[in-house]
């Protein structure tokens, strides 16, 4: 009996056994007919790219239409999860907006670009996006920033013997090195900027280079030496009908003529560069004749057109400095190393999923003993209250509760709830100086810290923005909404409490410390969920703007509230009243800060 039970269940073990390679090979059968759809789609993308770039790529007055090829490119690239795609169109992308001084797209498109060519280990790219990085910098004429980036792009086509990248990498660094007015380390650099491009008989670079060492010479003193050059690269400028340079090579022979006195003809040249780089959609150095053009007129004693110019140049330095490219690059810099981390968490749940998968195989064939039914169902419920405890953690439970019962949460009005925002004061100039890796950490030590801090007051956790940790306190109907502006207070003054206390620790392991400043603010708001694949519970109204303010107007160190949290408080706290205080888009508002020493 017992062997005949033994063979019956052999037979339904290589059943199942049967079963699943029926089942793996038609999967096989569809991954081939989907992997076949997405080769021709590929190959689109890849023509799209190719056709950009020997058609638009060369001319700037095309580069908006040459935007739309690349565009497409990116977003089936995306669509299709081809990274090779996705890399060589991002890097497109961003050169186009770095070109119109869209430098938050740029920035956002390099990251990309350089994310996908270490996932392909494309050494090029990657490349490129640190030398267009650099470029960002360069433009803003924050030449030692620029030349960091162009030092690194150097190591990485070193390895790979770029000549042509070489050369003009070099020659950016000679750039560099004059405006830092280090001439004899600028000739070096530009000097073997040149040597590489007459190896390679490229004649553009050549003649830019060209230019290059006529603005040393000018610098320098040598000014027949700079005019013979920049009359030579304007010949082959002119012939190629390169816009650009002969904009830079008109303000640089001004440059000379100015420094030799002769004005007349110095204004002629300033004039004739001016005109190029106003109609250019690239006008690079627009700033430094305006400039140029205002002092001319000032020493011929024009007052009317030097003002004129002076405002002008004035106004395109404004428009440049309005984007802080170091805040930018830094914030991506976090985003890409938080981006880093998710992916190797990716890798490990997908690894922890795929042994997951052997394990439930193997439940199945050993599901025939009674016992394995018992333990695959205890696992069972174990798993569900995993999927619960994660779903808590990201919803509170009114809402999770909702999301299971009817598949959608519905928005809710809260007449009175308080709201406390906390950010790092500086974290910029802090985070600059710091690696990415060491950012994150620390940011991750505090904010797990204010975690617990927030649950022992009976608080909301909402979500965090960069360096920004935003909670609130009176949501739902439990004892926790009771008296919540003083528990959103307690709760400011434990996480101020714990900074202080840490302080010391952080600076000798990290080499720096985070300051906090909090704004809380009391008033109505409106909840819910958003989003149907990765839930997203925040709440909205003016509260939570006020709130904003009090947090962007308060002091590293201070805990800055509202008029209306004061009132609910009343004498609870050692409050110091601010006066009236000017708040963005809100007017004077009335500020107190709560005493926590």
């Amino acid at each position: 009996m017992r062997f005949r039970t033994k063979l019956k269940l052999l037979e339904i073990f290589l059943f199942f056994i049967f079963i699943g390679q029926v089942s793996y090979a038609q999967e096989k059968v569809v991954k081939a007919g989907f992997k076949q759809a997405e080769a021709s789609d590929t190959t689109y993308v890849n023509r799209l790219i190719e056709d950009y770039q020997t058609k638009y790529k060369i001319h700037e007055d095309s580069l908006r239409s040459g935007l739309k090829l690349v565009l497409e490119a990116y977003y089936l690239s995306d669509r299709l999860k081809f990274k090779k795609g996705i890399m060589k169109s991002a890097i497109e992308i961003a050169s186009i907006m770095l070109t119109f001084k869209n430098l938050n797209e740029a920035t956002d498109y390099y990251f990309i670009a350089i994310k996908n060519a270490e996932l392909c280990d494309d050494k090029l790219i990657k490349g490129k996006s640190l030398m267009g990085l650099g470029l960002m910098y360069y433009n803003q004429k924050k030449w030692k920033e620029a030349k960091s980036y162009f030092d690194a792009a150097v190591q990485i086509f070193i390895q790979g013997a770029e000549q042509e990248k070489l050369s003009i990498l070099n020659y950016l660094k000679g750039l560099c090195y004059t405006e830092m007015g280090i001439y004899d380390s600028a000739r070096v650099e530009v000097q073997s900027a040149y040597e590489i491009a007459c190896q390679r008989s490229d004649s553009s670079q050549i003649f830019e280079c060209t230019v290059g060492l006529a603005k040393l010479d000018c610098f320098q003193g040598a000014y027949d030496a700079a005019l013979a050059k920049y009359h030579l690269a304007e010949s082959y400028y002119t012939s190629h009908l390169e816009k650009v340079a002969l904009a830079i090579i008109y303000e640089g022979i001004a440059q000379v003529n100015r420094a030799q006195g002769n004005y007349p003809k110095s204004l002629e040249n300033a004039l004739k560069g001016y005109h190029i780089a106003h109609n250019s959609v690239l006008n690079m150095n627009l700033v430094e004749i305006t400039l140029l053009l205002s002092e001319i007129y000032e020493t011929l004693g024009k007052s009317d057109e030097a003002y004129r110019f002076l405002l002008e140049n004035t106004h395109l330095k404004d428009s440049i400095n309005r984007h802080d490219i170091s805040e930018m690059i830094s914030v991506a810099s976090i985003n890409y190393a938080f981006e880093k981390k998710e992916t190797k968490y990716n890798e490990e749940l997908q690894r922890y999923n795929r042994r997951k998968n052997i394990a439930i195989y193997a439940s199945i064939f050993l599901a025939l003993i009674g016992l394995i039914v018992i333990i695959a169902y205890q696992t069972l419920k174990k798993e569900r209250r995993k999927s619960e405890d994660l779903l808590l953690n990201i919803l509170p439970s009114e809402t999770a509760e909702e999301l299971k019962k009817y598949g959608k949460a519905i928005p809710k009005k809260h007449d009175s709830v308080t709201i406390m925002f906390c950010d790092v004061r500086g974290f910029t100039n802090i985070s600059s100086s710091m690696t990415p890796e060491s950012v994150v950490n620390m940011i991750d030590f505090y904010f797990r810290k204010f975690d617990e801090i927030i649950t022992m007051h009976g608080l909301e956790k909402i979500k965090t923005i960069g360096d920004a940790y935003m909670c609130v306190g009176g949501l739902h109907s439990t004892e926790s909404a009771v008296n919540h502006a003083s528990r959103v207070i307690d709760a400011a003054i434990d996480i101020m409490r714990f900074a202080a206390q840490i302080k010391e620790d952080m600076v000798q392991e990290y080499g720096d410390s985070f300051s906090f400043r909090i704004g809380i603010h009391t008033g109505e708001v409106v909840s819910g969920v958003v989003g149907s694949k990765k839930y997203a519970y925040d709440i909205w109204g003016d509260t939570v703007n006020v709130a904003a303010r009090m947090e962007q107007t308060s002091e590293a160190g201070q805990i800055n509230i509202s008029g209306d949290t004061n009132q609910i408080i009343a004498d609870r706290y050692p409050i110091i009243y601010r006066g009236k205080i000017q708040a963005k888009h809100k007017g004077e508002l009335d500020m107190y800060y709560v005493g926590w020493n």
